[in-house]
């Protein structure tokens, strides 16, 4: 009745008794599919970002109504994208904390977005709308 009970070792450890040679499936290593995918996320949500502070620009009476928008309601869009992609899809390497998951994901495609919105794209006031009924 000695010791108590061993743990179960993780997967990764076990293997990797087995394996000669250096091993390409190291703990904490992305892998290519993985990078792709989060690239791929960024740049939805930065396209995201773009086109809907361009609708909000557009579509909006005030002159300054779509920066709130943009700053309150774009963030809550992307933070809901990116519980479903890195959460519930576990699509993305492993970026150590919060803080820089929230930085990449929600706002650098913010600044990135409304900044194409605000430089690289034509005034609202230079765009002819048509007419409603």
């Amino acid at each position: 009745m000695g010791g108590g009970t061993r743990l179960q070792e993780p997967v990764w450890r076990a293997r990797s008794r087995y394996v000669k040679g250096p091993s390409l499936t190291t703990p904490g290593m992305a892998s290519i599919i993985g990078l792709v995918a989060f690239a791929g996320v960024l740049v939805g949500h930065t396209l995201f970002a773009a086109v809907s502070t361009r609708f909000l620009r557009l579509r909006l009476e005030t002159q300054y109504g779509w920066v709130l928008y943009a700053l309150t309601g774009i963030p809550v869009v992307l933070f809901l994208s990116t519980l479903v992609f890195t959460g519930l899809l576990g699509i993305g390497p492993n970026l150590g904390s919060q803080t820089v998951v929230f930085s990449v994901l929600i706002g650098l495609p913010l600044a990135v977005g409304v900044t194409l919105d605000l430089l690289y794209v034509a005034q609202p006031d230079e765009i002819d709308l048509p007419e409603t009924r």
